[in-house]
């Protein structure tokens, strides 16, 4: 599948022509406060219960125990009043790519308008996650898929919004976002750096 990388400088979009990607992280744009490209809630989903009352055989609050952490096995009636659970992927490595032509100007503004077309993302993944193990000698769990932009708070018996690390407010969905994100064990330290990836070079190309 074919997806475009934006840039606001023409050193950055070079870099990745000649194999070099800036690999993000979650906590970075957690705390990135440039309007558009950061977002405090990156890897974060929020569930709250309303209330509900019930017994085990209920299966909406069978439901809403399950999603608060809660065995109510052999339980004769119970209520849940406004609870609440968060469920966070603490770091990460990302990077973002688009599906779409982005068109929305606060986009533009926030990301640049110089387009670098990937055109095969499932082997650019590949080759970078390669690189990362490489470069760490150890392995990443690799994630990847577009971004849903469903909101990621739900409560009651709403569905799930989907992956956590996958899910957005609605306000970002011109971004058309296509995420790889690659999670790790306690060693992992996750800090932005630019990791040469020579073999991605074949695949980047500047759009017309």
């Amino acid at each position: 599948m074919e997806v475009s990388k934006y840039f606001s400088e023409q050193a950055y979009a070079e870099d990745l022509l000649r194999g070099n990607v800036w690999i993000g992280t979650l906590e970075g744009f957690r705390k990135c406060e440039q309007s558009r490209r950061g977002d405090p809630n990156e890897g974060i989903k929020q569930y709250h219960s309303g209330r509900a009352t019930g017994d085990e055989n209920d299966p909406a609050l069978r439901m809403i125990a399950e999603r608060l952490g809660f065995y109510i096995e052999g339980s004769i009636g119970g209520t849940f009043d406004n609870c609440h659970s968060e469920a966070k992927v603490h770091d990460a490595f990302v990077y973002c790519t688009a599906t779409k032509e982005i068109r929305d100007p606060r986009e533009l503004q926030a990301f640049g308008s110089i387009r670098i077309l990937i055109t095969d993302i499932e082997l650019f993944a590949h080759r970078v996650d390669g690189a990362l193990r490489k470069h760490f000698g150890m392995a990443f769990a690799k994630h990847m898929g577009p971004v849903s932009y469903v909101g990621a708070t739900y409560q009651g018996c709403d569905p799930d919004p989907g992956r956590n690390g996958f899910v957005k407010d609605p306000d970002f969905v011109g971004q058309h976002e296509y995420r790889l994100l690659w999670t790790g064990t306690n060693r992992a330290k996750f800090v932005p750096f630019l990791l040469p990836v020579p073999r991605i070079a074949a695949l980047c190309s500047l759009a017309c």
